[in-house]
């Protein structure tokens, strides 16, 4: 009776998922999957989201070599509500390109932030619409300012797309590139 009562009654994100992380560490997975990548892992709760990324994490070593910047942002700029930052982790030869690695509404897209100056002196941009359906009352449905987006448009171009649009790659325009176009895989970053 008491075990019904608390599967029953705690939400999921208490008895569930100390369960199902519980019931990982003998191979069974629920609610999460592993990421993982250079010796590095981490968990995600979307199969489509992990593949996405075990997809694009290759494609981002092979163009910004160790050393070069890279920020991680929402799908659009002008809404900053979260932040994938576990790509950080994931990629630890890579300098964060930003000083908003939580992307907080309110700040990171106000206006005269530095976000779009951290996207001009990256050399790759990640962004993640994972989350773009987030909803609350809160400062998060507020639209920002879209120079950071402006800046994407002008100085960098796409190499890719993964997940269906889930994620998008960009690198820094180079010689050649398309600035807001496509530009091809094997140029690494400027």
């Amino acid at each position: 009776m008491i075990v019904a009562v608390l599967v029953v009654a705690i939400p999921t994100f208490t008895l569930r998922r100390y369960a199902d992380f519980a019931v990982q560490s003998f191979g069974y997975h629920r609610l999460s999957y592993e990421i993982s990548y250079g010796g590095r892992d981490f968990y995600y709760g979307r199969k489509d989201v992990v593949r996405a990324v075990e997809e694009m994490l290759p494609v981002i070593q092979e163009i910004a070599p160790p050393g070069s910047r890279m920020l991680v942002g929402t799908g659009d700029l002008r809404k900053t509500p979260y932040s994938d930052a576990f790509l950080y982790y994931m990629l630890p030869d890579l300098v964060p390109g930003t000083y908003y690695i939580e992307m907080d509404p309110g700040v990171a897209n106000r206006k005269g932030s530095r976000l779009a100056d951290d996207v001009a002196s990256s050399d790759v941009v990640v962004l993640s619409t994972v989350w773009d359906d987030w909803d609350e009352p809160n400062d998060s449905r507020i639209v920002g300012s879209d120079e950071p987006n402006q800046v994407l448009r002008e100085q960098f171009c796409l190499v890719d797309e993964y997940g269906e649009g889930l994620y998008r790659l960009y690198r820094k325009a180079g010689a050649g590139d398309e600035a807001g176009g496509r530009c091809p895989v094997s140029s690494p970053a400027p």
